[in-house]
């Protein structure tokens, strides 16, 4: 009897690696749901199918026209506030470009107070964001726009770098940070982080609770660390 393995054994287990080999390529592929991405020069699509549909409502059916397109759609990128009749016909057309531009809404308007994309934003299909960095100036932002699955009434920030893909607040000169939640009783709880030394960290988990902190505050100098 030869030391190699029978014909039947080496079919099946090229049969489980191709399986097997197909279970990652579908996984990555999963992963890999992004549909658009999303700069301080606006929205573009990674699809050019669905960039075409967007396109096309925006410069040819929408009721503005090539009004509309100059002010909304320049460059392959969706540059203004959609809202409307035009966002209700792209919503019609494809719901996941929909959800995508509901995201840059948000952050076009935050961008407008003075946030700032410093990393590319990448959107899923379900328009959250799964990468990128957005700074937060002096005025006071929410977060809780952006988890999706928040348990928290409200999460406000200032003086801040958001990491999406980390989930980490990364706290400039005087950062702060407002957690509003109801506790199982229904009551109102809320927890300020304010004056907070450059450098801060906070890691978030994906309903907005802090998994682990790190940081100084210029008011006394306390050193908070946990867990």
């Amino acid at each position: 009897m030869s030391g190699g393995l029978p014909i039947n054994m080496k079919i099946m287990n090229k049969n489980v690696f191709v399986f097997i080999f197909g279970i990652l390529l579908f996984s990555g592929a999963v992963s890999a749901n992004i549909i658009g991405t999303i700069g301080m020069q606006g929205l573009s699509f990674v699809n050019p199918q669905l960039a075409q549909v967007v396109q096309g409502i925006l410069c040819v059916t929408s009721p503005g026209g090539i009004a509309a397109c100059a002010v909304q759609y320049a460059q392959g990128k969706v540059i203004g506030q959609i809202k409307g009749e035009i966002f209700n016909k792209i919503a019609q057309a494809d719901p996941e470009a929909a959800k995508a531009i509901l995201t840059y809404n948000q952050v076009n308007g935050y961008i407008e107070q003075g946030a700032a994309i410093l990393k590319e934003l990448k959107v899923n299909e379900e328009g959250k964001i799964e990468e990128g960095v957005l700074h937060f100036n002096e005025k006071e932002y929410s977060l809780k726009e952006f988890l999706v699955d928040s348990n928290a009434e409200d999460i406000v920030v200032s003086n801040a770098d958001y990491d999406f893909k980390a989930n980490k607040l990364t706290m400039k000169k005087d950062g702060y940070m407002k957690l509003k939640f109801k506790d199982e009783n229904g009551a109102e709880k809320e927890f300020v982080y304010k004056y907070i030394k450059e450098g801060g960290k906070f890691i978030l988990n994906e309903k907005g609770e802090i998994k682990a902190a790190q940081f100084i505050s210029s008011e006394n100098n306390a050193v908070f660390e946990f867990p």
